[in-house]
């Protein structure tokens, strides 16, 4: 059975745009989330941490790294 070993938060925000009007990405990256912390509750704190800054929150993903087993 695999086994969640890792859990990562990301934060894609607007920063600006380019001379075409097209938008400028940055991530912050947010490691070592708890692995049995639900989706609800870590989706909860990026909005928390989103309101602390000053740029347009695009998008939150969360990224889970599993052991497989041999």
């Amino acid at each position: 059975m695999a086994e969640i070993k890792n859990s990562r938060l990301s934060l894609n925000f607007v920063v600006g745009f380019t001379d075409e009007g097209e938008p400028i990405f940055k991530a912050k990256h947010y490691r070592n989330i708890d692995p049995q912390a639900g989706s609800e509750a870590v989706y909860d704190s990026a909005m928390a941490l989103a309101s602390l800054q000053q740029h347009e929150v695009e998008r939150v993903e969360r990224s889970n790294t599993y052991e497989l087993g041999l």
